[in-house]
């Protein structure tokens, strides 16, 4: 496990947390940095556009809005936030579920927590075959 393999898989998690959770098992790494790696990736990409995204908000409300027939507003509607979270790493990834959640007014903090922690759990259910063959 070398530095740099570390650096590709968080930088795949950044965009993917499925993508880099696949090519960190195809280099052989070891689960629990595997796991930390992608936890890691995944919440760098929610703070970045958190701290990015704020000042756009209100630009991208003003162009979009979220059409109520979409799954991803059924699950916001019946679920919030965790929901959001939850489904987020499998639908639409780190990027994509943190500017819906910041278009939806969800406070940043309560934001990265349920983002960071539904990572959290999908890296586990990701890696735990691994960890178990």
């Amino acid at each position: 496990m070398t530095i740099i393999e570390l650096l590709g898989i968080f930088i795949l998690a950044v965009f993917s947390l499925w993508t880099a959770g696949i090519a960190g098992m195809t280099l052989g790494l070891d689960p629990f940095t595997l796991m930390f790696t992608l936890v890691a990736g995944y919440a760098f990409s929610v703070v970045l556009l958190v701290v990015v995204g704020a000042p756009l908000r209100d630009r991208v409300l003003k162009k979009f809005t979220l059409n109520p027939d979409r799954p991803i507003s059924r699950i916001i509607n019946r679920y919030g936030v965790v929901g959001l979270a939850l489904v987020a790493p499998l639908l639409t990834g780190a990027l994509i579920g943190t500017a819906v959640g910041l278009t939806l007014r969800v406070p940043p903090r309560r934001l990265f927590v349920c983002m960071t922690a539904g990572a959290a759990v999908w890296s586990v259910l990701l890696i735990a075959p691994m960890l178990f063959s």
